[in-house]
């Protein structure tokens, strides 16, 4: 017997379905520790102004974001992304569940992105690249 296959509520952004960030407070010893230990290469660095840039892992759909902490860092943070290719329609979905979730905030032309809480208390983002 076959079972059917359940369709997906959220329609996940692909190739990067799904992103950790890590807060590091020397962005350059950083990115060398990732590429020398574990051959991760930088992917995206167009807000490296901002104290951001992406590295590409060897799991499919995972990246790592480095974001350098201005004030030091603080213990667990940590936070996860998930990757949508429509942000509203998932923000519908999500509170159509019961989940509480921020206002969208749009970053003109890079991602909008909104946040919510889990069960656990664990802060997540959700995000969708309007960058190509």
């Amino acid at each position: 017997m076959t079972e059917k296959k359940e369709e997906l509520k959220i329609k996940y952004s692909y190739p990067k379905s799904a992103l950790v960030t890590l807060h590091v407070n020397d962005m350059d010893r950083a990115i060398r520790f990732y590429q020398d230990v574990f051959g991760f290469q930088v992917s995206w660095t167009d807000a490296r102004q901002l104290g951001w840039v992406e590295i590409t892992t060897h799991l499919d759909g995972l990246f790592i974001g480095l974001i350098e902490s201005v004030h030091g860092l603080a213990e667990n943070q940590i936070a996860f992304t998930i990757n949508v290719s429509n942000i509203e329609e998932t923000k519908d979905y999500l509170i159509s569940k019961g989940v509480d979730t921020t206002k969208i905030e749009r970053f003109a032309g890079m991602i909008s992105m909104f946040f919510f809480v889990d069960s656990e208390g664990n802060r997540i983002a959700v995000a969708s690249s309007s960058r190509k």
